[in-house]
């Protein structure tokens, strides 16, 4: 229903405006005098409070590229939105790619994923016996920088 619902909201021309993520993502501060001042701020935020420190430096100096003014992100936050809106409207082509897969696929699940919701792990597991889920607990959608040895284990076994 989310899908058709959004293709109603594109006829409108309002869908990113009620986008969550499309939101969020625009309004998001994309550029820091040092990379300091991005870490302390990323470190205060809930999101990534289960990232050890030596992995969010990591993440940082790959997300950002320092220029004369200081830091940016190194892919536009209006790139970012464009991506949630696109996948949002190609929902459906996704869930009839899953049925047309051969093959095992693994899917690992952060526990506190804004992105598979609980009903749709469900019908992922009920649905399609070629995808063994797992779902990892006290994770969130940064899942492989969080907990990259539990993620590593899940996907070589």
């Amino acid at each position: 229903y989310y899908a058709w619902l959004y293709r109603g909201l594109t006829l409108l021309g309002i869908q990113r405006r009620v986008h969550p993520m499309i939101q969020k993502t625009l309004k998001r501060q994309d550029f820091f005098d040092t990379d300091a001042l991005i870490l302390e701020r990323f470190s205060k935020k809930p999101l990534f409070a289960r990232v050890p420190p030596a992995i969010l430096r990591d993440l940082v100096a790959a997300s950002f590229k320092q220029d004369a003014r200081g830091f940016h992100l190194v892919f536009s936050k209006q790139w970012e939105a464009l991506i949630y809106d696109k996948m949002t409207h190609t929902i459906g082509a996704v869930w009839q790619a899953l049925r047309q897969l051969q093959g095992q696929v693994t899917l690992c699940k952060a526990e506190f994923s804004d992105v598979i919701t609980p009903g749709v792990y469900r019908r992922l597991c009920r649905d399609f016996c070629h995808i063994r889920c797992y779902e990892i607990t006290d994770s969130t959608q940064l899942l492989p920088f969080e907990c990259p040895d539990i993620l590593a284990d899940r996907l070589l076994c």
